[in-house]
């Protein structure tokens, strides 16, 4: 499985073949995202049969969900403008909901399948289950399921004590980063608070790290998405 970034050279039944031996939940669509291929483990993943699915937009069968709460379109065309490029999508998450209301955390990469003496192509979703949750994840789940919060959308009670246990934010490092929110950079940032641009370079840093990101942009969506801001 690891080996398959393109495949060439294969119709329908071929890619079912395909499928039906990856050794994880997998489903092929089409490339207009409707479902053409499950196998028995993504079944079992989703709690549906194979005659449910086929046909189906995988996403809007799903209600999936990135890990900001954003519905993803019947199309989305970030994938498949990846896809027509022939670039690796792999190793991002999704929040999906089964058949019976069930909602599941998944990692996700994704196998181009090149169809033969066409510009078409059909694409391999490889899903796994995620087990094991950082405390910060959960509470993205539940913000996803409305656990939790006031009619405004706003966490009340124990889960506001429980985001500020998680999310220790100085507060300094939330002046920071309020200030990457709107739009500044770090020789900004330094300017309007008088510090030193290592000082405000290693507020960045511990920010990353208190909230679990890999980068800015990550840091600010995740602090508005659960109103630590």
């Amino acid at each position: 499985m690891a080996g398959f970034d393109q495949i060439s050279h294969h119709d329908n039944n071929g890619i079912a073949t395909i499928v039906a031996t990856i050794p994880c939940a997998a489903v092929a669509t089409d490339g207009e995202n409707r479902v053409i291929a499950p196998n028995n483990m993504f079944g079992d993943l989703i709690r549906q049969s194979t005659d449910e699915m086929l046909g189906v937009n995988l996403f809007q069968m799903l209600d999936a969900r990135d890990i900001f709460g954003n519905l993803l379109n019947r199309e989305n065309e970030g994938l498949h403008e990846m896809a027509r490029n022939f670039e690796t999508v792999k190793d991002f998450k999704l929040n999906i909901t089964t058949g019976e209301e069930h909602h599941l955390f998944v990692g996700v990469s994704i196998v181009i399948v090149l169809v033969p003496d066409s510009d078409d192509y059909q694409l391999i979703y490889l899903m796994t289950r995620i087990q094991r949750r950082r405390r910060s994840d959960q509470f993205l789940d539940q913000i996803l399921v409305g656990v939790g919060t006031a009619p405004d959308g706003t966490y009340a009670g124990e889960e506001a004590r429980g985001m500020a246990e998680v999310f220790r934010l100085t507060a300094r490092q939330k002046e920071v980063l309020r200030l990457l929110a709107d739009g500044k950079n770090s020789t900004e940032i330094s300017d309007m608070l008088c510090l030193s641009i290592h000082t405000v370079r290693s507020h960045i840093q511990k920010i990353l790290r208190v909230l679990e990101v890999n980068s800015q942009l990550e840091a600010v969506t995740k602090a508005l998405t659960l109103r630590i801001l």
